[in-house]
């Protein structure tokens, strides 16, 4: 009896719910007969107006049209050991004698293969194969396995580490199915992207996201002219140097990096960087670079209302000058902030060094530069980059007498510049900085121990007392501009006192 009543209680509570059903499309089905419609309520959605399909686009044409483009490569490194980073002395000599691992005393030390593999795209018909330079670092053989099995010996015909590209030419490959490369100028952010490649070996296999940014810096210790696109197409280990492509089947980047700490964040190069980059390996070999001969940096809020500068902080502030360059002949100076290169406007510093890069060796080229409140315009002809500058300051930390205060607002405990770094500095002038509290504004600001602070607000710092001085007539809240030297070069620092 209790399961009838159930029954029926279940029954009539399906007849209750269509016939409020019924009652809410009575207002279509009068529509429909010609009765005027309810008002229209505007729709607060973001969504409003756009056309949405009714299935998402399949990717497969454009894959299927892309996948010859794609090529996986293989390398081997032959290494001896003993050349590596994972060293055991002892294997060579008295332990293992005339065994495998010696040749006996003084022997030649074996020598062992590292395998690695990554991807590439073909850019031209005639065999030349796009990828990334750290896929093919120190190669002894390379093999390169196009779409359909068949493997082709690869020559390295350049390598350019600063932008880490490189270019490989196939042997008797015969005519090959290339790719085009795109604008990645004209990418935007949401654009859904492809990427092809051989991530752990699994060759060409396809991922597709967004970018989800431009002209990111990853912030590497290699990075110089990183301006990268970032997307959540998934990338992994053997995804470098492949392309990533929009849907009109143009590479617009080539795969470089990942975020080991995040899922999903990678990161590829710009496809206009690429075709720079390309066109000057495959003309010879390498890549000739102009040069201003500056040490720039970031523009901060600090820095641009320490300078005067009015409105959004942009530019690239000029540290530190290099001698006999192209900049210091023009009259370039420190504190000069970059506004301009040719027609080029600089919202951001990393921009700089890349047109000042490919603008040309022997190109003269006109500068608005940012100094004493006012703009002006300087002219210069650019140079050829010289080979990398090794010399560095060295400036050890050392312990501040406890009974020395630290100057008001700053945070920071400094002495005299000891005398066997004078020689460093060229005439021993400034404050070291020799201890920094974690919680003052000189931490958050990245001063740190070992830092020499050689001006303040332009003023210079004979030493530990007179930076003192200056801090002291100053008020709370007030910005101050610091030249700092260490190590690594100089560069100013704005920091708002406390």
């Amino acid at each position: 009896m209790d399961a009838e009543l159930r029954h029926s209680g279940r029954k009539w509570l399906w007849k209750l719910a269509i016939a409020l059903a019924l009652a809410g499309l009575g207002g279509t089905t009068a529509a429909l007969a010609g009765d005027e419609p309810p008002p229209a309520t505007p729709d607060p959605s973001p969504f409003a107006g756009l056309a949405v399909p009714a299935t998402l686009p399949s990717f497969a044409p454009v894959v299927e049209r892309l996948a010859p483009t794609v090529v996986s490569i293989s390398v081997i490194q032959r290494v001896r050991l003993g050349e590596g980073a994972l060293v055991l002395p002892f294997f060579f000599g008295s332990p293992f004698g005339d065994g495998p691992f010696g040749g006996g005393p003084g022997g030649t030390p074996p020598e062992f293969e590292n395998r690695g593999s990554g991807s590439g795209v073909i850019v031209d018909a005639e065999g030349l194969v796009l990828t990334n330079a750290h896929v093919v670092r120190n190669a002894g053989e390379v093999t390169v396995q196009v779409d359909g099995g068949r493997s082709y010996p690869a020559e390295v015909v350049g390598v350019d580490e600063p932008t880490d590209l490189a270019l490989l030419r196939l042997a008797d490959a015969g005519r090959l199915v290339a790719a085009t490369l795109g604008d990645s100028d004209a990418v935007q952010v949401g654009d859904w992207v492809l990427a092809i490649g051989n991530p752990f070996g699994l060759e060409h296999t396809v991922t597709t996201g967004i970018v989800s940014a431009k002209e990111r810096r990853t912030g590497g210790p290699r990075e110089r002219y990183g301006s990268f696109l970032q997307t959540d197409a998934s990338i992994n280990p053997g995804n470098s140097g492949g392309p990533l492509f929009n849907l009109r089947g143009e590479v617009i980047g080539i795969n470089t990096a990942i975020n080991a700490a995040g899922q999903g964040i990678g990161f590829a190069i710009p496809s206009n960087m690429a075709r720079t980059v390309l066109e000057q390996l495959r003309e010879r070999g390498r890549v000739e670079r102009s040069w201003l001969g500056v040490t720039i940096q970031t523009v901060t809020p600090e820095l641009a209302e320490s300078f005067r500068l009015a409105g959004t902080p942009r530019g690239a502030l000029v540290s530190s000058i290099e001698a006999d360059s192209p900049a210091s002949r023009a009259g370039i100076r420190p504190g000069d902030i970059v506004l301009r290169f040719d027609d080029e406007e600089i919202g951001d510093a990393a921009e700089l060094p890349w047109l000042a890069a490919t603008a040309g060796v022997g190109r003269s080229v006109r500068l608005q530069v940012f100094r004493d409140g006012t703009k002006r315009d300087v002219s210069l002809t650019l140079g050829r980059m010289p080979e990398e500058e090794s010399a560095r300051v060295d400036l050890p930390a050392r312990e501040a007498p406890e009974e020395e205060e630290p100057p008001r607002g700053l945070g920071i405990q400094v002495e005299d510049v000891p005398e066997r770094l004078a020689p460093q500095l060229g005439d021993g002038a400034g404050a070291l900085v020799a201890r920094v509290d974690p919680h003052g504004a000189g931490s958050d600001y990245g001063l740190r121990p070992g830092d020499v602070i050689r001006e303040l607000d332009g003023e210079a710092v004979a030493d530990a007392a007179a930076l003192q001085r200056l801090v002291r007539d100053r008020d709370k809240a007030d910005v101050v501009r610091l030249l700092v030297r260490n190590q690594r070069g100089t560069r100013y620092v704005g920091i708002r006192l406390r």
